[in-house]
């Protein structure tokens, strides 16, 4: 664990324990990750974090809606559609109707968004691999297990 000054012993002053507390240490995780994000992505391919996060989940999920991607991401309608614009304006993605129901517009990545996306994960799972490297199978399938407990959890609370 990183060294803590001796300030950090009253992290409980206001109320909230921030050495204990799940949720603002799983937000650390994912900040301290997000600070190695490379660089070298945002100039060669001009893909900010959020776009990035964002192609991630049209790549799983081709022809998807705004509403989808927003539950996927967790991120409210109004970033997903700025980041969508992002993507298309980029030449990332692009918007078209739905097939089955013409009501509907879904996303789907471009050819450039697909090589981009490709070049991007490789990253990511380098990432993740070194993040998850000493934690055992069965640590991992329960870490699996109790993170969908809490999505499961939240969604139910907000839809």
């Amino acid at each position: 664990m990183a060294k803590m000054s001796k300030r950090n012993t009253d992290d409980q002053i206001n109320g909230l324990d921030i050495s204990t507390s799940i949720p603002f240490r799983l937000i650390r995780i994912v900040n301290l990750m997000a600070r190695s994000f490379p660089s070298d992505h945002t100039t060669e391919h001009d893909v900010s974090l959020l776009e990035w996060r964002v192609m991630a989940v049209i790549a799983c999920h081709p022809s998807i809606t705004m509403t989808e991607i927003s539950h996927y991401t967790g991120y409210g309608q109004m970033n997903v559609s700025r980041t969508v614009r992002q993507l298309i304006s980029h030449g990332f993605a692009l918007r078209t109707t739905d097939r089955f129901d013409r009501r509907k517009n879904v996303i789907e990545l471009t050819e450039a968004g697909l090589k981009a996306h490709k070049k991007i994960s490789q990253s990511a799972i380098e990432m993740e691999t070194e993040l998850l490297s000493n934690i055992s199978d069965q640590d991992l399938r329960r870490l699996n297990h109790i993170l969908n407990s809490m999505l499961d959890h939240l969604y139910e609370k907000i839809e």
